[in-house]
Order: structure tokens, then sequence, then C-alpha cells
């Protein structure tokens, strides 16, 4: 996450010129907070449109802020004054940091402060991607006639969906990421011990980890159903954030990610736009872990990125400064087509546009036998049993899209007792898979309630390459479930663009955990968060109903 906000940070758009007027202000909050704010203007005694950037992730040192100031005096602005604010509580700003709680205020303090300046012509154009995008995000539920543009990478809208994936916690973001960030600029001495998430009950962590309690993360550990009208309340439950976008009506270039975090719910926002708004829209999709070329190097940075690297497929500089002079009509917009979905196909090296991903498809099932293959014709019905204790988790390599981790090799298939491996046949042609995915399991359990856990990784030259996960409890769509008894669970599974090669083969694993990445299930009922302690359960998937739908693209 650091790596891509740290590009908005550094504005690393701006080519190097001299002679820019860089400030640094002071600017105070409706509760008296200063928060600090650098602008760059590119010449005195004219008016600008103005870029906003907001940004937590800031180390309070001289020597950091001295190369800030020294690097925007160099850079070529392009026409626009940037506007480049430390979030409250990071940086050099005052105050305390409690990640997502105050931006809605900050966020309009600057605006208004903005209007004020001497530099402002009437436009504001906001860029930012993870949580300097969430920033703006904050606000744009409120009227913002000014607004003219917006670039947001790598973020969702809903903060269900940043906390939660079918009501269990996502544990790499609202968890280890909250606890690092959470007054950070304090003198609270945190005892961050990851080993805490698979302990019961997860309710009062917060005191454990910082010596006191931490109440809207308390709270959100008490609504983990998405449905549960908190998360529509300003907040904690992000309501001010809902639907941002959506609403706004202004129009938004998206750089999203294969394997981010947040891609299923950007394609939720993409889809919910009204379509005259979709227009003047663009959404680009990378193959990466978090919209760009992540430290972590996953294996989309290492082994498919030829042509699939943003710069490379579209060399026009920064793409936040080009969408926003494109809006000004400064200039034209190749490589993108407005109201379109430009994305990478994996394995395929290529791009293509269109208005949504996989508007050419045709889903195949493939059924789940008791051989623990997958097969196109329904095999005989049968059933295949595992123990799931919540002390001895399952653990994956990469989150896929689940959390930050992004495409890892996985591990030999049938690598536990509790990981059951079903694997295709090899394909006897090249193939592009494109769009959604989903499946159904019947399962039982001898547990009152349990989760099934879903990976579906890609099969090349032996090495099985993790894309795909979904997890699920029984009891949440099945909430009249008895040990015992049948019950379906229906996934649906993020969209995604790959190829298949002449050879390869699709591998689905089943489990019931996938440690470290999301919340363990005790296999009790109720909320997760609470329970005191986990039993053992004895898990069963019967196969020959069972499937996963693959969306086959027909034309391609």
């Amino acid at each position: 996450m650091k790596f891509l906000l740290s590009l908005f940070c550094a504005c690393s758009s701006f080519c190097a010129v001299a002679g820019n007027l860089v400030r640094e202000h002071m600017v105070t909050a409706k509760d008296g907070t200063k928060l600090y704010t650098l602008t760059a203007v590119p010449a005195k005694n004219k008016k600008y449109p103005v870029i906003i950037q907001r940004n937590p992730y800031i180390k309070n040192t001289p020597e950091e802020l001295a190369f800030r100031i020294k690097l925007f005096k160099k850079k070529d602005l392009r026409g626009f004054v940037l506007v480049f604010q430390h979030c409250r509580g990071t940086g050099k700003s005052e105050g305390d940091f409690i990640p997502y709680i105050n931006e809605s205020s900050d966020g309009q303090d600057l605006l208004n402060w903005v209007r004020k300046q001497d530099f402002y012509n009437g436009e504001i154009y906001l860029s930012g991607g993870s949580y300097g995008a969430s920033v703006h995000g904050s606000y744009l539920n409120t009227p913002q006639t000014d607004i003219k543009g917006i670039y947001w990478a790598a973020q969702d809208t809903e903060r269900y969906n940043i906390i939660y994936r079918n009501g269990f916690l996502r544990l790499q973001l609202h968890s280890s990421w909250y606890l690092k960030m959470y007054k950070i600029n304090s003198s609270i001495k945190r005892k961050r011990r990851a080993a805490r998430f698979n302990a019961f009950p997860l309710t009062g962590i917060t005191r454990d980890v910082f010596g006191e309690p931490a109440p809207d993360y308390e709270t959100i550990l008490l609504h983990p159903d998405k449905n549960d009208p908190f998360w529509k309340t300003p907040g904690c439950g992000g309501g001010e954030y809902s639907n941002a976008l959506v609403n706004a009506r202004i129009p938004t270039f998206f750089v999203g990610s294969w394997h981010d975090i947040y891609i299923t719910g950007m394609l939720d926002i993409w889809r919910k736009l009204d379509p005259e708004h979709r227009k003047n829209c663009v959404f680009m999709i990378t193959p990466f872990e978090h919209a760009y070329p992540n430290r972590r190097k996953d294996l989309a940075t290492e082994l498919f990125s030829p042509g699939g690297r943003p710069s490379e497929y579209a060399p026009v500089g920064d793409l936040d400064c080009f969408w926003f002079k494109h809006l000004r009509k400064e200039n034209d917009l190749p490589h993108f087509t407005k109201g379109k979905i430009t994305r990478y196909v994996l394995f395929g090296n290529k791009w293509e546009t269109s208005e949504d991903v996989g508007t050419d498809s045709a889903s195949i099932k493939f059924y789940l036998n008791a051989d623990r293959e997958l097969t196109t014709a329904v095999p005989p019905s049968g059933k295949i049993t595992y123990t799931y204790d919540p002390r001895d988790p399952a653990a994956f390599k990469g989150a896929c899209h689940g959390n930050f981790g992004g495409v890892q090799l996985q591990d030999a298939p049938n690598s536990r007792q509790d990981i059951i491996s079903f694997i295709s046949a090899p394909f006897t042609h090249d193939q592009i898979v494109e769009g959604d995915f989903y499946g159904k399991l019947f399962v039982t359990s001898s547990a009152p309630d349990t989760c099934f856990y879903l990976r579906l990784s890609v099969v090349k030259n032996g090495r099985a390459f993790g894309l795909r996960n979904e997890i699920d409890s029984i009891c949440r769509t099945n909430p009249d479930f008895r040990p015992g008894k049948e019950a379906v669970i229906d996934f649906k599974i993020a969209a995604h663009s790959f190829k298949l090669s002449r050879g390869d083969r699709l591998r689905l694993d089943i489990s019931s955990s996938c440690w470290p990445y999301f919340q363990l299930h005790s296999n009790f009922r109720g909320n997760q968060a609470l329970q005191k302690s986990s039993q053992i359960a004895a898990n069963t998937i019967l196969t020959g109903k069972s499937f996963i739908a693959i969306p086959m693209a027909k034309s391609r």
C-alpha cells in the first residue's frame, strides 16, 4: 500500500523544471487542529486549476520534509497548483490519526481553505490511491460543484467491503494495517502480536495491543453483517463514503488491479454508474496486486509484466495529470476509451477494451467428483470429509484478491488433510477466461456452523498460480442449518481475465480456513469475534453436484 501512496505523495508525475513557489501552511480544522499542507504554484499572480492530494504515509522527519519541499520546487506542475496535505495525526499534522474517522471534516476544511486562496481559478481535481483515494470519497456525497475530475486508484467506497468479506474480517487490512496506523504519531507503546488474530475472542484486542481500547475498531467487530444498518451510519460505519463516486457523477479515471483487495468493490462501483456518467469515465485494470508493481514482488510483477505496466501500455506520463488535462480539453485520450474498461489479459500479454469484463463469455460448469477431479460431465454422487481445527488452520500463499499478497505459487495439491484439491484435465487448445466466476457447494458439517473456503488456480507446467478465492459460512445463507443437515453455499467470485494455454489445468482447493488472510471460524454459530472458544468440525463436501462455473470467452 505504501508504494502506491508514496507515488502520489512524491508527485512523480511531474517532469523536472525549476522555479515553483512552494509554501508550507498549517490549515486549521473546525476543531482547531492544525494540518500541515504544502502548496506548489507554477508562477505568481496567476490563477490555476488545483490538484488536491491528502496522505497519511509521511515520515515526520526534517530530512523527509526538506526532500519534499525541494522536490516540489523542481517539478513541472503542467499548469496546475498542487496542494498536498498530511492527514490528521500523520507527518507534521497535529492530532491523532484514527483511520477514516476525521477525513470528511478535514477534507472539507481543506477544500474551503483552497477556495479562499489567490491561486484558485474555480477548478479542483482530486488525485489519490488506496487510503489517499478514500480521503476524497469521504466528502463526495456533499455538493462540490467545483470538483471537475477525479483520479481514483485501488480503493472501494463501501466501508463494509474494505473490512469484511461475507462476514469474515480481512485480517491484513483492518487488523495489522489498522494496528500499525492507529494514532501513529502518538506515544502509545503498541504490542503488535500477529498470533492474537487466531485467538478467541477477538474483541478486546485493541486494549491488548495499545493498552487502551480503540472504540471504532471494537465497534466494527460487532457488525459482521453487510445488511446491518450500521454500515450506512457516518463515522465507523462509513456511511458518508457509501456510493460516493456513484452519487457524485464526476468524471473519474479508475485504476485497479486483478489481484488487489479492492477489485471486487471497484467493479461494483463501475457497474453502478449511471450510463451517462460512465460515458465520461475510464477504468484501467492492471495485472498487479495494488494497482502498480508492488515492493512485495508478487508473481504478477516478476513474471507477467512485459507489456503489462501502465507506463508501457500508455506512455503518456502520469495518468492523473494526463486525465485532468484531457478533461480541460488540452489533450486527447489515446489508449483509452471513455465508458469502457481497458484491462490486461494475464498470461496473454495484451490489453483489451470493452464496456465490462466478460461481455463475450459463457460460463462452463466444472463439477467436483469423488476422485478429486474437475469434469465438465456430471459425475456420480460422492462425498469427501476432512477435519477442520481452528487451532491449526490451513495456510495459503498469496491472497489472490482477498487481501494483500497477490499472485503466488501454491503448495502441492492436497498438501494437508484439510485442503482438498480438485484438478481438471489439460486443456486441448488456448482459451481466454474472462468474467465473473461463481460456484455452488453442497456441504454438511458436524458443527452447528462452519465455513468453506475456495481457491482457484491455473496450473502451467506443473506450477499452480493462485488467482481467485472466496470464503463463506454455512449459517450466513442457511440460517436454519443443523449439524448433519445438507446445505448449499453459493459463491460469487470476482471477475478476472487470463489466458489458458494448451496443456494448462485448472485447480480448485477447498478448505475451511485461509490463514493469515481471513478471520478464523470457531465452528460455533454467531458473531465470530465474540466466540470465547472453538471446536473441531468434520466438514463434508458433497461431490457430484457441487461445481464451479468458469467464464469462457466465445470469440477469443
